[in-house]
């Protein structure tokens, strides 16, 4: 609606060419914009990431999915009793934490 109201008030104030170097120069800095965060994240990644660290979070990866796969083949009722069990064993090392 915005858009049809402004090309429409455009129309009566420039010509089809001035109006057309205007989208296109507000397009431009759309793009500019987006081009500048990317950059920005781009280095912010290359300042963090280091190449160990990388590998690292690759190889984590990688055994995250190979252990998805094996809870997939279980059973639902193994997969409540072995959660039922870690959260058992999660607020037990948290008791203990507290008593330290």
């Amino acid at each position: 609606m915005f858009r049809f109201v402004s090309d429409a008030l455009l129309s009566l104030v420039m010509d089809k060419t001035a109006r057309n170097k205007l989208r296109n120069s507000r397009a431009r800095r759309k793009v500019t914009a987006r081009e500048i965060k990317i950059n920005e994240l781009q280095e912010t990644v290359d300042r963090v990431m280091t190449p160990e660290r990388q590998a690292l979070i690759l190889k984590a990866m990688k055994i995250q999915r190979a252990k998805s796969k094996i809870l997939n083949d279980l059973k639902d009722e193994d997969k409540q009793k072995l959660y039922a069990l870690a959260v058992k064993k999660l607020l037990r090392e948290g008791e203990e934490a507290k008593n330290e």
